[in-house]
């Protein structure tokens, strides 16, 4: 596996990740949890964006 292929995919598990424990948080009610998970899943798609 070539670094950019590690990359991408160690990218794409945590947008997953964060995608699932964000949907429990909003579930159960946690708002707080829901926030900080919230701004570290659009902090990484905005990364992966590039500059606009």
């Amino acid at each position: 596996m070539t670094p950019e292929e590690f990359r991408v995919q160690f990218q794409r598990q945590f947008i997953k990740d964060v995608s699932e424990a964000l949907q429990q948080a909003r579930d159960q009610g946690d708002t707080r949890r829901a926030e900080v998970l919230y701004s570290m899943l659009r902090d990484c798609l905005r990364d992966l964006s590039g500059p606009n």
